[in-house]
């Protein structure tokens, strides 16, 4: 913190240094000072793109969600931007969680032409696939992320899911043991433990 002001003292309309210090006060739970930095790094460099993704992300975690998908988009659009995948990523999420399914996977398909080695992206797509219905995609997309990462609560969760409409009950309780051992605080767990009661 004591890096920033220095550098807002010789610089205080510095988009890059707002940005850092949004980010450093919704770190720390200081969600309004937060904002007020992000509209403030927006106003002094509108073309500084980090400052609408990182909005972005907060906005979303605050749940406000159509104006976190606003800002996502923002962010999209710079071509030139290194972490343009990130960008799309978290769109297509954002997306996904207002109901645009079409839209999350034409924005996840972006983020993977942009980054085919992120199985982020990879697993929210299989995700989107089963949750549209297309079963046999999403397994499908569902077996590539497994080639590229280890399993997290989040595939855990849909794995389970997967092996229930395969009716592959050994694989299932296989993944539902390494949810609970692994990840028994997790969202994940939570909902599997509701979906297996009602089973």
């Amino acid at each position: 913190l004591r890096a920033i002001n220095k550098g807002l003292e010789i610089d205080d309309d510095s988009a890059a240094l707002l940005n850092v210090l949004a980010v450093y006060y919704a770190t720390d739970g200081e969600n309004d000072l937060a904002e007020k930095q992000y509209k403030k790094a927006m106003r002094s460099e509108p073309e500084y793109t980090a400052s609408y993704l990182n909005y972005g992300v907060f906005l979303y975690r605050q749940k406000r969600f159509e104006e976190a998908c606003n800002m996502l988009a923002r962010a999209t659009e710079d071509v030139m931007y290194a972490k343009r995948d990130d960008a799309f990523l978290n769109y297509g999420i954002c997306l996904k969680q207002i109901g645009k399914m079409k839209e999350a996977e034409e924005a996840f398909r972006r983020s993977y032409v942009n980054d085919a080695r992120n199985p982020r992206v990879v697993l929210e797509l299989a995700e989107l696939k089963f949750d549209t219905g297309n079963f046999d995609e999403s397994y499908q997309i569902y077996n590539r992320f497994l080639s590229m990462s280890k399993q997290n609560a989040k595939s855990l969760w849909l794995g389970i899911r997967l092996m229930h409409i395969r009716g592959e009950e050994d694989k299932l309780a296989s993944y539902a043991l390494f949810l609970k051992n692994q990840y028994p605080g997790s969202v994940e767990y939570q909902e599997y433990m509701k979906w297996s009661e009602s089973r």
